[in-house]
This record gives structure tokens, C-alpha cells and sequence, in this order.
């Protein structure tokens, strides 16, 4: 019996998710059977090859070797697979993390930014360094060395100070 609000979709996600689990689960010889054949988890290897696009004969031919070594660390064959495999995020809380990095930085009074602009302060709040110890000297000295005005510099229209002499009436 399925419930009224959840779709097909959802189920076909489900499963192609479990049987994800259960292709990875060929690589840990600890769920090995204890008499497996020359052939055994390659179906399972075809279909990892091909979610993460990495060289099928190559891999296969890596994933056989390690069966045969019970080394998996010194087969280079098999290395793509394995790195590809290591960007699987565990949970979703990067992702939230980014949504709400974007969320702080595009505000009401920050909402003409571009897509590349909003990408570029994401890329350096998350990844950057901290903001103590980022040395911003050398990127000063280069925007004054280029004419641009110092921050402190009173000549620009906008911050011109005119005292008035006589009030307002």
C-alpha cells in the first residue's frame, strides 16, 4: 500500500539510492562472500563506473586485481573510482550551510547582485580564510597604485563637509 502524497518518483529515488548503497558495498572486502567467483561485484563496479563517468575497463580490471590482492591502496586502476566516490556528500548540511551563507549576503539593500557576484562572496565566506587573518594590505596598496580613491580621502562630491554659515531660516 502506498500513501496518497508520495510519488512514484520518490520510490524510483529510493531505490536507485539502495542500490547505490549496495553497489559500494561490493568495495569492503568485509562483505565479501567467502567463496567468491572471478566475476563477483563487476555488475555492481559497471554500474558505479557508470554514475560517476570513470573508465569502465580500466576500473574493472582495478577492481579484479583487488579482489585478487586484498589491497585496494596500491591498485592505481582503481584510484578514480574510489577518489569519485569520496565526493559523495554524507548529508545535506554543506548545502544548508551554503543556502544560508546567500541568504546573509543577499539582503534588501543587496539585491542587484549578479549571479557571478553572489557566486564570488559565497566562494570566499566558505572557503576563505577568516576574516583575522586575511592580510589585506597588498590589495589596497594595488587599488591606490591604479588612481582609485583611499576611503579616508574627503575631496570626492559625496564628502564634502561645507559648513554653513548661516543657519536655515
Amino acid at each position: 500500500m502506498q500513501a496518497s502524497n508520495v510519488s512514484v518518483r520518490d520510490n524510483q529515488f529510493k531505490d536507485q539510492y539502495t542500490q547505490l548503497l549496495t553497489d559500494l558495498d561490493v568495495l569492503d572486502q568485509t562483505n565479501w562472500p567467502d567463496n567468491c567467483d572471478i566475476q563477483y561485484g563487476d555488475s555492481s563496479v559497471r554500474r558505479l563506473v557508470k554514475i560517476f563517468q570513470v573508465d569502465e575497463r580500466s576500473t574493472i580490471r582495478g577492481f579484479r586485481e583487488f579482489k585478487d590482492t586484498k589491497n585496494k591502496l596500491c591498485i592505481q586502476d582503481l584510484n578514480p573510482l574510489l577518489t569519485a566516490i569520496k565526493t559523495i556528500a554524507i548529508s545535506s548540511s554543506e548545502c544548508e550551510r551554503a543556502f544560508s551563507t546567500m541568504n546573509n549576503l543577499v539582503t534588501t539593500k543587496r539585491n542587484a547582485l549578479s549571479s557571478n557576484h553572489i557566486s564570488s562572496l559565497m566562494f570566499i565566506n566558505c572557503v576563505g580564510p577568516p576574516v583575522q587573518k586575511f592580510k589585506s594590505e597588498s590589495y589596497v596598496l594595488s587599488w591606490m597604485r591604479r588612481g582609485k580613491r583611499s576611503a579616508e580621502e574627503e575631496c570626492c562630491p559625496k564628502r564634502n563637509n561645507t559648513e554653513v554659515s548661516e543657519p536655515y531660516l
